[in-house]
């Protein structure tokens, strides 16, 4: 099952997601970061597979106001990991995960 949790407004630039995945975790994960500006336009997509013990970093540029969804995909629901979430270099958030996440977040200029 997916944890789900809007994390609130998020400003605009350059937006990051990265993933360390604990050694211990059965298998690879699977880091998403999708953005969707309000006034319409192309989505902006940057995804990531990390190996047990590894870590990875998504990105994309979000220059307007939008939806954007950070997803982490994890085979096991005892694998775990830590999620950090940044603007432009200025960590948002950042916390302990275990199983599948999605976070949620209202971007605005």
């Amino acid at each position: 099952m997916v944890e789900q949790r809007f994390k609130g407004v998020i400003g605009t630039g350059t937006i990051e997601a990265e993933l360390e995945s604990d050694s211990t975790n059965a298998d690879t994960d699977l880091l998403v970061i999708s953005y969707g500006p309000l006034a319409g336009g192309e989505p902006r997509v940057d995804r990531a597979v990390i190996a047990p013990g590894g870590s990875g970093t998504v990105s994309v540029s979000a220059d307007a106001d939008g939806i954007l969804e950070v997803w982490v995909s994890i085979g096991a629901d005892a694998d775990s990991g830590t999620l950090r979430v940044s603007v432009d270099g200025a960590l948002r958030d950042g916390e302990p995960i275990q199983s599948s996440v999605r976070w949620g977040y209202s971007v605005q200029d």
